[in-house]
C-alpha cells in the first residue's frame, strides 16, 4: 500500500504503484473528455501535452504525473478527486502547489488601471 503521508510524484510513463487503478483513471479521463465534447487534441492543448500523451493516458499505458492529473481535471471542469481517485493527502498537496503557482503569477502580473 502507498503511504499517503510520503507523497512521491510520478512522471509521465512511470509505472504506477500496485494499488493505483491506472485503468480506472484511463476510463474516467476518456469518459469525461467525451462528455465535454473535447477531442484528444483539444484536451492536449488545454493541458500542454501532446495528443499522443492523452491517447496513452486514455489507453492506460502510462500513468500521468500528479500535476498533469490536476491540469486534466481543470481542463475537463472537474475536481481532481472526481477524475482521479487517489489518496486525499496527495490531492491536497498538489492542489496547494497549483494554488501557489497561480497566486505567484497573479502577484507578478502588472497592475492595470481601471
Amino acid at each position: 500500500m502507498v503511504d499517503p503521508t510520503r507523497p512521491h510524484p510520478r512522471g509521465v510513463g512511470d509505472e504506477p504503484a500496485p494499488d493505483v487503478p491506472v485503468e480506472l483513471w484511463a476510463l474516467c479521463v476518456r469518459d469525461a473528455r467525451r462528455r465535454s465534447g473535447m477531442s484528444q487534441g483539444d484536451l492536449a492543448s488545454a493541458t500542454d501535452v501532446t495528443q499522443q500523451t492523452i491517447s496513452k493516458v486514455e489507453a492506460g499505458t502510462i500513468c500521468p504525473h500528479d500535476s498533469l492529473k490536476v491540469r486534466l481535471a481543470a481542463a475537463l471542469g472537474l475536481p481532481p478527486g472526481a477524475l482521479f481517485p487517489w489518496p486525499p493527502v496527495l490531492l491536497w498537496a498538489q492542489t496547494c502547489d497549483l494554488g501557489r503557482t497561480l497566486l505567484d503569477a497573479a502577484r507578478t502580473r502588472p497592475a492595470t488601471d481601471a
